[in-house]
């Protein structure tokens, strides 16, 4: 898709979760697996300060 750049990283290590903090801003992130509520938080919190929505 034109205008995308899809990056990825593993919502469990907090490492990846901090490069895509930094690889930010975003418009906004999409997270389609989420096997437990405490891995998407832990995502949420470390992403919130990068995203616009």
């Amino acid at each position: 898709m034109v205008g995308v750049e899809p990056v990825h990283g593993d919502r469990t290590v907090h490492e990846d979760l901090r490069k895509l903090a930094q690889h930010g801003p975003w418009d906004a992130v999409v997270d389609l697996v989420q096997p437990g509520h405490h891995d998407g938080s832990g995502a949420v919190t470390a992403l919130s300060a990068a995203t616009h929505r």
